[in-house]
């Protein structure tokens, strides 16, 4: 079996700018365009890494076939993005009775991948089934619940076949902050939660990863990409965080990073 496979950047959001409730922002395009430019620029500054899309928890809750246009859109939108592991959550949504058909006919690929695709993790100590996968969009998460496992990794440009020691950690991050140490063999821990489900300041070090609740907008190991998506972040190792193009972190944002990189080179 090939050496398990390190994964250091999680790029996500919703839509508004948000991708993950596409009903929420009534045209989710405007938001897979801005994260299409924020992807070819993190491509960019760090070629080297793999990068991790999260699309949440895809939907449409257009009542006509306007709902198959946006499936088509969001699909040819997503085949130009250059990321190489696509995360994505139930794309069936209980909210809307005709979502299945709009997205068996407006994305059938996207579909097929979502909905049938295996899902293998190998996982220290635990099956691969008894770790919980789905969106950790505050307003879904009892409906993703029903629906968890559902979200699957979908291969683009040539993933390397290894294995991923992943786990999700929803809204409620003491999941791992409460015993990081447990997860300090794991390979890559994705973060996720909106704004308000991240409203404590504890950082910690999990291996060489740092993660961060947000504190008010002051945060090590997250780098805000936008005000109009406040509260998604981008996950990076904190000893590699660099201003990207098209961010403006504020200066409090900018000084902790500034002193955390003069600590780590001393």
């Amino acid at each position: 079996m090939s050496a398990p496979l390190r994964v250091d950047l999680l790029f996500s959001s919703d839509t508004k700018g948000r991708v993950g409730d596409c009903g929420c922002s009534r045209h989710p395009l405007g938001g897979l365009e801005r994260r299409a430019t924020v992807l070819d620029s993190l491509r960019s500054l760090i070629p080297e890494r793999p990068l991790v899309l999260d699309l949440g928890n895809l939907h449409s809750q257009r009542k006509d076939s306007t709902a198959d246009l946006d499936a088509r859109l969001i699909s040819q939108a997503l085949s130009r993005m250059q990321y190489d592991l696509l995360l994505q959550g139930p794309i069936e949504n209980a909210q809307s009775s005709a979502n299945r058909e709009h997205w068996q006919r407006g994305a059938p690929d996207l579909w097929r991948a979502a909905t049938e695709s295996p899902l293998k993790l190998e996982l220290p100590g635990a099956p691969a089934e008894s770790i919980e996968l789905a969106s950790w969009h505050d307003a879904d998460w009892a409906l993703n619940r029903a629906f968890a496992p559902r979200t699957l990794p979908v291969p683009r440009r040539g993933w390397p076949d290894a294995s991923l020691h992943l786990l999700v950690a929803f809204c409620d991050p003491d999941r791992v902050f409460s015993s990081p140490q447990e997860f300090a063999d794991w390979d890559v821990i994705l973060l996720g939660g909106t704004a308000s489900a991240m409203d404590s300041a504890r950082v910690t070090e999990v291996g060489s990863l740092v993660f961060s609740t947000m504190d008010r907008g002051r945060s090590l190991g997250w780098l805000q990409l936008e005000e109009a998506n406040r509260g998604h972040w981008t996950l990076v190792d904190s000893r590699q965080i660099e201003i990207l193009p098209q961010t403006r972190p504020d200066d409090a944002i900018a000084a902790m990073i500034t002193e955390d990189r003069e600590q780590r080179a001393r």
